[in-house]
């Protein structure tokens, strides 16, 4: 789960993928009275969303990209990436990150639309999620290690 202005954004998973804004200010069963939203479209089965702004986006596990609105649910655009996915997005440096199975890394800028800023390819398979290191980045794959650093 992700948390943002008094939503947490949990997803499903398996079974009936489904992306839950739920409000936290509640206590006991707040299943009928604290959803804000939910969201059923192409909603990761294992990567955990990210907020940047006031947008939420996530990538399912075939490749399609959404982006939506955090506090109405409104989906404001989707993307097919290649590849496949399990590692979660990374947002850092103002980018965001998603790296797929197959080790291709897209990075986009944050926005309501979508705009493409690189495509990075690495060899070796990769389901873990991104970590940031200072000004590095740190990509596991089945094959390496990798620390990628910002060049000034």
């Amino acid at each position: 789960p992700v948390y943002a202005d008094g939503l947490v954004y949990v997803c499903s998973g398996y079974y009936k993928a489904e992306l839950a804004a739920v409000r936290v200010d509640g206590t006991g069963d707040v299943t009928d009275t604290h959803i804000q939203w939910t969201y059923d479209r192409q909603v990761p089965l294992v990567s955990s969303p990210i907020i940047a702004g006031g947008e939420i986006y996530f990538v399912s596990a075939t490749g399609v990209a959404s982006c939506l609105d955090a506090k109405s649910g409104e989906c404001l655009w989707q993307h097919r990436l290649s590849g496949n996915y399990a590692a979660s997005p990374l947002l850092a440096d103002g980018k965001l990150y998603f790296t797929s199975k197959e080790g291709t890394t897209t990075v986009i800028r944050p926005g309501r639309e979508y705009h493409q800023l690189a495509e990075n390819q690495l060899f070796g398979q990769t389901m873990s999620s991104m970590a940031v290191a200072g000004e590095s980045l740190l990509i596991r794959t089945s094959a390496a290690l990798y620390c990628v650093r910002k060049t000034p």
